[in-house]
């Protein structure tokens, strides 16, 4: 019987471990988290493992940047200088970003006429 349980949680740990890391908060997989810095500046972070490519990490990164924007009452952020800065490239479809650091400064705004201004709704649209 021990060793059946031995058996189940080995196959268990291979199969996550073979996963690249999906989109959720922090866990044994990897996930985001996020630090308040201000009322309206957030420090995000995505943990990959080792099966989870920089574009998906940057996509999942954004995503969640534009989700706590809603979160704390807001439509419009901007993505700001710090441990993770991005590198933008426009493209037809909107803006791609790239975090190399796995992480981003955020910043909620209350208009879109900010410069940078990224509106959320059409973030969480576009990541989906």
């Amino acid at each position: 019987m021990k060793k059946l349980h031995l058996v189940t949680f080995a196959v268990l740990v291979g199969a996550l471990s073979g996963c690249a890391t999906g989109y959720h908060s922090t866990g044994m997989t990897g996930g985001f988290e996020q630090t308040r810095l201000s009322d309206r500046i957030f420090q995000v972070r995505f943990n990959g493992n080792g099966y989870t490519s920089q574009n998906r990490t940057s996509i999942f990164l954004l995503r969640r940047c534009a989700e706590l924007t809603l979160e704390q009452g807001f439509r419009y952020f901007s993505l700001g200088q710090g441990g993770g800065k991005a590198t933008s490239v426009s493209s037809s479809g909107g803006f791609l970003f790239s975090f190399p650091s796995g992480e981003a400064m955020v910043k909620t705004l209350d208009t879109k006429d900010e410069p940078n201004a990224l509106d959320a709704l059409f973030v969480i649209h576009d990541t989906e």
